[in-house]
């Protein structure tokens, strides 16, 4: 273990809280001991023994002494050093004997952590904490630490480490480490006041031969005054010389006395004044012995009491040799505190003396050759001879052989290891009674010189003789009362004043055995809390009554509330019923609280009289609980014996629930039910004469009833008495009669059923059939015949035309219970003509009351046509999935056979406008211009349609404001309301409306609306377009209006007007064109946000779409808007080097020429080859690439490119005439950087050259 007092850095490292490590509470939930004040006396005696043997070394015995009686890994005290920041080891024993005199820091760790809380603590694996505990050599399991008081004070701690898990501090190891704490405190104090005392004393004999010294020195002064002066002032011992007056009065004058003189007596300014003015209450004693000195010239010496404050001073007076000797000198010096050290260590020595004179146990000590060096009394007493008869003899000498062999060993190793030997039990005899087997409790420890040269042991000797035989009784009495306790019958238990059990005897431990509930290991056995098992208890398989109102009684009799309960309760289990009496005494003795138990089984009375109690009860329990109706009546006969009436005698509840008649007891039938038919008089006639008991259902017509009745006579024929039971089965032969016809409409549907039905047995047998599935096998099966098993025989196939084996057949996968039943199964059955049919089988097993299964029922029908439809349908389905594929084809094909030739067309146009025109030619151009731009629309509606109806269509949602959409639709729109001159009127909200919507999209829809409102009203008419926000069932949608002064839509058209390729015929001339597309492409994009369009329109006056979107949640999350980016300004002047690729001359020459006079330098190729040669080459910065070339196609291109390291900066642009999503992700995987569709507006391809040509100029390309 390092010191972590050389770790400050690295001490709380990995800390844990301290909460984490302690469990000082567990102390008291643990299971508490009953106090063992043998062992602590032993303890005790073993550090009395200590004390008087070596008080130096009493820490380290109370550490020896913790490690023996706890039975612990290690224990050790830890005492603050002297700065008080750290603690040091004086003592360990045990494991950690090792670390003795290291030490742990004051502010972190467990010993500082007892100071803090001044209370004892419990730790557990606290190296968790102080990390630098977890190099030990051996873990600590648990730590009891108590704090360490010297003069009241916490100077340190006591502790104790169990280094194995199993133990497990408690409440009496905690009373027991306490009190040898408070001995080892008492005697380290001692053992400091005895070390300052004998240092006190070495002061004063030093004092004492430096007076001596001085009184020689003083003789010396006589010679030489300056000599004597000198001496003098520096002696540190008060010294005065006194001269005695002449007079009556006894008196001294004081002559001289030096600084010393002053400062130990506090008199100053004595020098001239007399000692009864100096001190006036001096006795006159002392004035006489300084005249005795003066007279006799002899020095004395004394001791007095000086001042209020209790001083003693040592003075020494003799006279001064003078020719007068008058003069006394005196030389004293304090020595209040040597006095109070030496009667402090006397009155000790005293008080040792006594212990050990007094003490109840032996005590003696042996020199290395185990001779008796000192004894006390009581140790002589155990051995029976003299103290002095020891002192200097062997321990052989005087033991007998026996005793000394077993002792010797043990002393031979104290002497020979230095390590004490304690509560060692030897046994054997002394030599006056050598007859008599004797046991002793030794303990040796060894003495030890100041060199630490061990001279001896010292022996502490306890006879436990009376114990031992005391022990032998009890285990005796103890074996007599637990076979006394196991001769019973009852269950007895033996609890301690916790109500943990001490004891039980066999029937007890017999019983909790044989009841144990499943699943629990331990059984109610001794160590466990028999109250906290009847608080807790709760048996599922057993009822044992009120367990806690068991727990609450014995508490009372523990607490002494009562002397006895006594209570009989039920306990039974799942197999028997059981009864037990439970009687609770409290043992009166002066010992601790012992209650007993005892469980007595009455079983057997409790049976006999709950038997009693049954058959009394039994009749009457019967008579009123059962569900049929019973009635005692008795017969009346007339003359000739015949029966015409009988009177209820008695009857029980349900008579009348049955019957629904009241108040029947004591009346006759006749004056109830004067109709009753008259059988019933003659069958009960019949039992009451006859004996003979009936059973038999019969009508009670009177009360439109069916009965089922049992009827008996009770008694001999001369009571004439008959008991009847009956059931009222009204309602039971109404259903079977409703049964009878069930089965019968059952049978009817499953003959004339359009299902076909058969039953089998579990072999397969064929039981049942209907015509239905006659028509289906085409044959009628043999029932029973054991060729007809699954369907006789046809063949049954599964779809792919496989056949079936019997084992694969769902049949008998039901009937062996393999599948719970079959749904919708589907086969085909080749019938004995060849033909197969397709057929859906339904299969359930049949099963009895047992739930076993008897046979099977399989209910299935003809689908062969069904089947033949669904195929040709699916085929139609294919065809027209392939239909549409080519239609898309050809679609993308036209779109791109039109693109072509605009391509040209469209760079013309550029290149003429940017010449000077007269006004025709002007003119001419623009109308190229709108007519090219037309046709490029209607390709582009063509494909967006056919992309929505193929679902292709994916909308790119994010939060847009709805007016940031309008604006940009009017932006697109304004050149062609200014062409035709309509007054547009604009209304838009004053807040920002925001849409989850693809502006994209948006734009496009209202782009068509305003065109169609622009298109189809006259020059100089009027439009309206608003957007605002409006409330409809209480949710908010955003609505958009465009209205016109236009031409308007025919009635019958509105309902069709958003379909495809609808359109009204406004002209003759179709002067407006389109393709019908524009409104179909409104509604589904409409509809893919989740929006509606509507339309009113009024021939002749105008039309209004009105467009409904939802509005954003206020919830939905707003993704952050990133910065616009920065283009970098292209530098003026800076063209690109362009390769232009496209088999069409036309239209590659007219973009050159655009690209050209945009100050561009430009190549041409026609074909795949080429361009990649002419690229390597040119090293170009952009090539326009058409896809459909020859020799290689645009694509390939582009892979090759991408494989030159010469160009692979070079920026790859597709212009093709293909324009779908599926076009566009071919070109990205082939290496295209941009696609852009013919015919491409020349400012698109400006923009990405623009942006290439300021990549070039900038620096960071």
């Amino acid at each position: 273990m390092t010191d972590p007092c050389q770790q400050t850095e690295a001490l709380h490292a990995g800390l844990v809280p301290l909460d984490a490590v302690l469990c000082t509470g567990e102390l008291a939930r643990r299971p508490a001991r009953p106090p063992d004040y043998e062992t602590e006396n032993r303890a005790l005696a073993v550090l009395v023994q200590a004390l008087a043997d070596s008080p130096r070394t009493i820490l380290q015995a109370l550490a020896d002494t913790i490690l023996e009686v706890f039975q612990v890994g290690s224990a050790g005290i830890s005492l603050l050093a002297s700065d008080e920041k750290r603690f040091v080891w004086p003592a360990i024993a045990g494991a950690w004997q090792g670390y003795a005199g290291g030490g742990t820091p004051r502010d972190f760790s467990p010993c500082g952590d007892v100071l803090d809380h001044n209370a004892p603590l419990l730790f557990k694996r606290f190296e968790r904490r102080y990390a630098y505990l977890r190099d030990a050599t051996h873990q600590a399991e648990e730590c009891l630490l108590l704090p360490f008081y010297v003069k009241g004070k916490a100077v340190g701690t006591i502790w104790a480490v169990a280094h194995d898990a199993r133990r497990q501090f408690d409440t009496e190891d905690l009373r027991q480490l306490a009190s040898l704490g408070r001995f080892a405190s008492a005697a380290y104090q001692a053992t400091m006041l005895l070390d300052t005392a004998l240092e006190q004393g070495q002061v004063a004999q030093g004092l004492m031969d430096e007076a001596v010294q001085a009184r020689l020195a003083m003789g010396k002064l006589r010679e030489s005054e300056e000599h004597y002066r000198m001496c003098f002032e520096s002696i540190e011992e008060g010294f005065c010389i006194i001269e005695k007056l002449e007079g009556e009065t006894l008196d001294f004058r004081y002559v001289e006395a030096n600084a010393a003189f002053a400062a130990q007596t506090s008199l100053r300014d004595v020098v001239g004044k007399t000692l009864r003015q100096v001190l006036p209450d001096e006795f006159e004693e002392r004035l006489a012995i300084y005249d005795t000195v003066t007279r006799t010239g002899q020095p004395i010496k004394i001791q007095r009491r000086f001042g209020s404050q209790g001083r003693v001073l040592e003075l020494y007076a003799f006279r001064v040799e003078d020719d007068m000797h008058r003069r006394v000198a005196i030389n004293f010096q304090d020595i209040t505190e040597r006095k109070s050290a030496e009667e402090k260590l006397a009155r000790q020595a005293a008080e040792l003396a006594t212990l050990y004179a007094t003490a109840p146990v032996g005590l003696f000590m042996l020199d290395t050759d185990l001779r008796y060096v000192r004894i006390n009394q009581a140790m002589a007493d155990l051995n029976g001879l003299s103290a002095e008869r020891h002192i200097g003899r062997t321990l052989r000498e005087l033991l007998t052989a026996g005793l000394a062999d077993a002792v010797e060993p043990l002393l031979r190793q104290v002497l020979e290891t230095g390590r004490p030997e304690l509560n060692r039990e030897v046994h054997g005899a002394t030599l006056p009674r050598s007859g008599e087997q004797r046991h002793w409790l030794v303990s040796y420890h060894p003495v030890q010189a100041g060199d630490g040269t061990i001279t001896g042991v010292h022996g502490v000797v306890q006879e436990i003789t009376e114990r031992k035989q005391a022990e032998d009784a009890l285990r005796e009495s103890q074996r007599f009362l637990h076979s006394t306790l196991n001769a019973l019958s009852g269950h007895i238990a033996v609890l301690d004043e916790f109500g943990t059990i001490l004891e039980i005897n066999e029937a007890w431990s017999r019983f909790a055995l044989e009841n144990q509930t499943a699943g629990v290991n331990a059984s109610v056995g001794v160590g466990v809390n028999y109250l906290q098992h009847c608080e807790h208890c709760e048996h599922k398989s057993f009822q044992c009554g009120d367990t806690s109102a068991y727990a609450e009684a014995i508490k009372d009799v523990i607490a002494g509330r009562r002397t006895r309960f006594e209570m009989e309760y039920a306990c039974h289990s799942p197999t028997q019923q059981r009864w037990f009496v439970m009687r609770v005494t409290r043992f009166q003795s002066p010992g601790p609280v012992r209650i007993v138990i005892v469980h007595d089984d009455c079983t057997e009375r409790k049976l006999a009289e709950n038997a009693s109690r049954d058959t009394e009860e039994r009749y009457r329990n019967l008579f009123n609980s059962m569900d049929e109706g019973f009635c005692l009546i008795e017969m009346i006969f007339d003359g000739q014996q015949k029966p015409v009436d009988y009177r209820f005698l008695e009857v029980n509840p349900a008579f009348e629930t049955q019957t629904g008649i009241r108040n029947v007891t004591g009346k006759r039938v006749r004056e109830i039910m004067p109709d009753l038919e008259a059988y019933w008089f003659e069958i009960y006639g019949k039992v009451a004469l006859t004996g003979e008991s009936l059973r038999f259902i019969n009508e009670v017509k009177a009360l439109d009833q069916w009965w089922d009745v049992h009827a008996t006579r009770l008694g001999g024929p001369e009571n004439r008495q008959v008991a009847i039971i009956f059931d009222n089965v009204t309602q039971r032969m109404k259903a079977d009669e409703a049964l009878r016809q069930s089965e019968a409409r059952f049978r009817l549907l499953f003959d004339r059923g359009p299902v076909a039905i058969y039953s089998c047995d579990t072999s397969g047998m064929i039981k049942e059939f209907n015509p239905c599935a006659v028509k289906l096998w085409g044959r009628e099966p043999t029932p029973d015949d054991i060729d007809e098993r699954f369907c006789g025989s046809s063949r049954v196939y599964c779809l792919d035309g496989t056949l079936l084996t019997p084992e694969q057949n769902p049949v008998i996968a039901v009937l062996k219970g393999e599948m719970l039943q079959a749904h919708d199964v589907e086969a085909l059955i080749e019938r004995p003509d060849g033909s197969r049919i397709h057929v859906i089988a339904n299969i359930v097993p049949l099963r009895n009351s047992w739930g076993e299964i008897t046979g099977a029922i399989n209910c299935f029908y003809d689908i062969t046509e069904r089947s033949r439809l669904e195929q040709k349908t699916q085929e139609q389905a294919q065809a027209l999935a392939e239909l549409h594929q080519r239609k898309d084809e050809f679609l993308a094909m036209l779109s791109h056979e039109l693109r072509n030739p605009l391509a040209p067309l469209a760079s013309a146009v550029q290149l003429l406008q940017r010449q000077k025109n007269e006004a025709p030619q002007q003119q001419a151009l623009s109308i190229i211009e709108r007519q090219t731009g037309q046709l490029k629309h209607l390709v582009d509606d063509l494909m967006e349609i056919s992309r929505i109806t193929s679902g292709s269509v994916r909308l790119r949602q994010e939060r847009v404001s709805l007016g940031d959409v309008v604006e940009r639709a009017l932006e697109t729109t304004r050149p062609l309301m200014l062409q035709r001159r309509h007054e547009l009127a604009v209304s838009l909200p004053p807040e920002p409306l925001w849409l989850h919507a693809d502006a994209t999209r948006l734009e496009q829809v209202l782009v068509n609306l305003l065109t169609n409102a622009a298109k189809y009203t006259d020059k100089g008419g009027r439009i309206w377009l608003s957007a605002g926000q409006e409330e409809a069932a209480g949710t908010g949608a955003a609505v958009v209006r465009v209205r016109d002064t236009g031409i308007g839509i025919a009635p019958e058209l509105l309902p069709r007007i958003f379909d495809l390729f609808t359109q009204a015929e406004r002209s003759i001339d179709r002067s407006q064109g389109g393709l019908g597309i524009g409104l179909c492409l409104v509604r589904r994009l409409l509809e893919l946000h989740g929006g509606t369009v509507d339309v009113r329109s009024v021939l002749g006056q105008g039309s209004e779409f009105v467009v409904r979107l939802p509005v954003m949640p206020a919830d939905m999350p707003q993704p952050s808007v990133p910065p616009p980016s920065v283009k970098p300004a292209q530098p003026p002047g800076n063209g690109c080097r362009v390769l232009a690729v496209d088999d069409n001359v036309d239209a590659v020459q007219s973009l050159a020429m655009l690209l050209k006079m945009s100050g561009h330098v430009v190549e041409i190729a026609y074909d795949g080859p080429s361009a990649l040669t002419m690229a390597l080459a040119m090293r170009p910065d952009v090539m326009l690439l058409d896809i459909g070339l020859p020799g290689l196609t645009g694509y390939e291109v582009a892979e090759q490119v991408r494989q030159q390291p010469a160009l692979k900066s070079v920026v790859l642009v597709a212009l093709t005439g293909y324009g779908r999503a599926a076009d566009r992700q071919f070109s990205k995987d082939a290496g295209f950087d941009y696609h852009l569709v013919k015919p491409a507006e020349f400012r698109e391809v400006e923009k990405i050259l623009s942006v290439v040509a300021g990549q070039a100029a900038w620096p960071g390309r």
